[in-house]
């Protein structure tokens, strides 16, 4: 839905190929170094911080149809970096509580939870934005992100962190999915 919000915001064919790129780039470049922070302590900070940091930038975007592209793009690159390693670190927040036997039921559930969001948050943001207006990306995206960060502090009140010497390396996710990995995990 990116670059429909970008069509909105009326950036151009080029701008919004600089809008998705910085998003993604922001995510790769953060995927290593979260990983590496959440294997030394305990993961369900580091989601937190990502999920309220994530809130927090997209808010960013309210601004988005007067900020210069180069901004937008340190926003969105900023924004991808925080955002996109979540789902990688909640996998390695499951894996830590399991058996290795028990990780590909899990992965499967933990899938079918990304494809339930890929399929509805597109519907859900795009109503919001018929509501609001191009703000409602903004909104849509800090409501969702800081569910999770306050879900998080919730979490951290209800049960002990698991002890860094029994959690796993953490798992790196690209930002999309493939349909070979989906395969091996069916296998």
């Amino acid at each position: 839905i990116g670059p429909v919000y970008a069509l909105e915001i009326n950036l151009t064919t080029g701008a919004i190929s600089g809008f998705m790129a910085s998003f993604l780039i922001g995510s790769v470049m953060c995927q290593m170094p979260v990983a590496w922070i959440s294997d030394q302590m305990d993961r369900r900070k580091v989601i937190i911080i990502l999920g309220l940091a994530s809130a927090f930038i997209s808010t960013l975007l309210i601004f988005a149809p007067v900020l210069p592209h180069y901004i937008l793009f340190i926003v969105m690159g900023v924004l991808g970096g925080a955002c996109l390693p979540i789902y990688g670190q909640c996998i390695s927040h499951v894996n830590d509580h399991l058996l290795p036997k028990q990780f590909v039921a899990s992965s499967g559930t933990l899938l079918l939870m990304n494809a339930a969001g890929a399929v509805f948050g597109p519907l859900l943001v795009t109503g919001t934005m018929a509501i609001f207006g191009v703000i409602g990306f903004a909104l849509f995206v800090a409501v969702s992100y800081g569910s999770i960060g306050v879900f998080g502090i919730y979490r951290t009140f209800r049960a002990a962190p698991v002890p860094r010497e029994d959690q796993g390396q953490s798992i790196l996710m690209p930002a999309r999915g493939s349909g070979i990995k989906i395969h091996d995990i069916k296998e």
